[in-house]
């Protein structure tokens, strides 16, 4: 097993279906109420900013940088997590999360992971849930 970078995928990359960027497109063409055309001092945020997001391939690929934190998106009525690093080359990167990385990621915080810490995200390959689908498994581990 090769322990590797793994690879970033830049978002430019990830959006590739054609409903949701026709979705975004309606949404933007939705005009602002009239009291808020044409204020000064308003800040609007109707994009979709992301940051590039890491890509585990193999078992033993990891990424490693500073823990800036974690948000959640809720895609489809479910509670998704994306976990921000910056990286030693001054980039900010997401992992997406998923059950186990999710408890991994619980239980290290519980354990003393803080913003700011050193973090290291590493894929150990897959796990038989006996429903279909694998399991990521991952191991995380900070100082």
């Amino acid at each position: 097993m090769a322990v590797k970078l793994a690879q970033i995928i830049q978002p430019s990359q990830q959006v590739t279906d054609g409903d949701f960027v026709s979705g975004l497109d309606e949404a933007l063409s939705v005009p602002l109420p009239p009291e808020l055309e044409g204020k000064q001092g308003i800040t609007i945020i109707d994009t979709m900013d992301t940051n590039p997001t890491v890509k585990f391939e193999e078992p033993g690929e990891y990424i490693l940088g500073r823990y800036i934190g974690v948000r959640e998106l809720h895609i489809e009525s479910r509670l998704q997590k994306l976990y921000d690093l910056m990286t030693p080359q001054r980039e900010i990167v997401s992992v997406w999360g998923s059950t186990i990385l999710d408890n991994r990621m619980d239980n290290a915080t519980k354990k003393g992971l803080n913003l700011n810490s050193s973090l290291m995200i590493q894929y150990l390959g897959d796990i038989d849930t006996g429903k279909g689908n694998p399991a990521k498994n991952f191991r995380v581990a900070w100082k």
